[in-house]
């Protein structure tokens, strides 16, 4: 009967320790299913905030373009590869950080293929010059007719970089 007493207390011993490890486990799951949304929506905020930097840097890039191309904007045809020199990273840059991997995401205003850059800064400071596409093709370009709908970033915002340098939401 003595020897039982022993056997008996290690069985409530792991017993103790399983409904501890099962305990930890399910509020894991829990803390699991609660935070993965919130870091979604992080990620995603993250996603939409690369887009504005690009466009940015894509201004800037179209800038220098024009300066060195007697103040014309590039040609609508090749308007990712005319900038790709005046870019950092152009692999990332041109590249919108909510497409899928091998997408570009962006697409060019071709309203605005060969126009003076300065004169289209003066003349038309809010038409967007570059924005978030539907069309996911390298030097993608249409009259701004292919923003997402629904937007693409956060559910409620496409980016559009526009003629007078700043980026903004824009509906579709």
């Amino acid at each position: 009967m003595q020897n039982a007493n022993p056997n008996r207390k290690l069985v409530i011993v792991l017993l103790i320790a399983s409904a501890v490890v099962l305990g930890s486990c399910f509020v894991c799951a829990i803390l699991g299913a609660v935070l993965s949304p919130v870091f979604a929506q992080a990620r995603e905020k993250a996603r939409a905030t690369a887009c504005m930097s690009n466009l940015r840097q894509m201004g800037s890039a179209f800038a220098m373009y024009a300066q060195d191309h007697r103040g014309q904007l590039p040609p609508a045809s090749r308007w990712m590869d005319a900038i790709t020199p005046y870019l950092p990273r152009p692999e990332r840059t041109l590249r919108c950080p909510s497409v899928p991997a091998q997408s570009f995401g962006y697409a060019y205003n071709s309203q605005l293929s060969g126009m003076n850059y300065q004169n289209a800064r003066v003349q038309k400071p809010d038409v967007p010059l570059v924005y978030d596409s539907v069309n996911l093709a390298r030097n993608a370009t249409d009259p701004v007719t292919s923003l997402p709908n629904p937007p693409r970033h956060l559910g409620n915002a496409n980016h559009a970089l526009l003629v007078d340098g700043t980026v903004q939401s824009v509906a579709p």
